[in-house]
């Protein structure tokens, strides 16, 4: 978990699972046992809150330079993603912040 966390949720989990010597499918039952998703879908999670935090820094974001800088393929796997732990494209929650996204999306 530490690896993942310091590679910023960028490290190869074959890597990591080949670096702790354990089998794929002994690897994914104890990750999941000890931290309740899979490896991959941990990783997804940190690099996501790194994604989010990063963003929340810059004023004037160039979304291909994030998009290379957090290691996606594209940009619609970057938006894919965020949207789905943070529920709105990351140009959406950087407009005008988490809080304003909420708001402004709630249905009370």
């Amino acid at each position: 978990m530490e690896h993942i966390i310091t590679s910023l949720g960028q490290m190869d989990i074959v890597q990591l699972r080949n670096k702790v010597g354990m089998t794929r499918a002994s690897f994914q039952n104890h990750f999941k046992q000890q931290i309740g998703v899979s490896p991959k879908t941990y990783s997804r999670i940190v690099r996501e809150n790194v994604a989010y935090k990063e963003i929340q820094q810059i004023k004037n974001v160039d979304w291909e330079q994030a998009t290379h800088d957090f290691r996606y393929f594209d940009q619609s796997h970057f938006i894919k993603d965020f949207k789905h732990f943070f529920g709105c494209k990351p140009s959406d929650l950087h407009r005008g912040g988490f809080l304003q996204f909420l708001y402004k999306n709630s249905h009370f």
